[in-house]
């Protein structure tokens, strides 16, 4: 499909090959420039499962233990935590990993990461926190879908020098809540100041 773009600026093409992989019409497509302003698009080869556990999340096919949420983004209690107030930050759109997230979205999650991380930090008194990102399955990503790991730590936590996430056990609403409350409400005051 050949189409002329009016809006040249929301495609954000790269200079040196003349291409981009984007969103358009809800899918990721590859964009090819073919002369100034028009450009060929192609549906990308990129590979994605609608059924992971996150879209079903996002859908609310499933529950979880939300923390925050916004148009781009959510994030939940891990149910499997490494430690207590282990919250994973996820987009809402289907991206699998790192190497096909848009900057913008990325940015956004990079904001919403660190905004997570001081509240997790002041809400449960950690003296750190571990951000963990992984991707592909050889780099222990278990999830096909875009996430980070913020996981608070205390001195002497096994987890302070654990580069790979192992779940331990599974964790109940309940005590997820507990954490998940303490949390928000960080992240309202956060917010109040800003």
């Amino acid at each position: 499909m050949i189409l002329k773009i009016i809006s040249i600026e929301r495609i954000n093409q790269h200079k040196d090959n003349k291409k981009a992989l984007k969103r358009y019409d809800n899918q990721f497509v590859n964009i090819t420039l073919i002369k100034e302003h028009t450009f060929m698009i192609e549906k990308s080869t990129v590979s994605y499962d609608d059924q992971n556990i996150f879209m079903k999340i996002i859908r609310k096919e499933a529950n979880a233990c939300r923390v925050y949420e916004d148009d781009l983004l959510l994030a939940i209690m891990d149910i499997m935590p490494q430690n207590p107030g282990h919250v994973l930050v996820i987009p809402k759109d289907r991206i699998k990993d790192i190497f096909e997230v848009p900057l913008e979205v990325l940015s956004q999650m990079i904001l919403a990461v660190k905004k997570i991380a001081i509240a997790c930090k002041n809400a449960l008194q950690a003296d750190g926190i571990q951000i963990l990102q992984f991707n592909g399955h050889a780099a222990g990503q278990t999830i096909p879908h875009l996430h980070f790991h913020v996981i608070p730590c205390k001195n002497g936590d096994d987890t302070l020098n654990t580069s790979i996430h192992v779940a331990q056990k599974t964790e109940t609403f309940q005590n997820l809540e507990i954490s998940a409350k303490k949390i928000r409400k960080e992240l309202q005051n956060a917010i109040k100041t800003e």
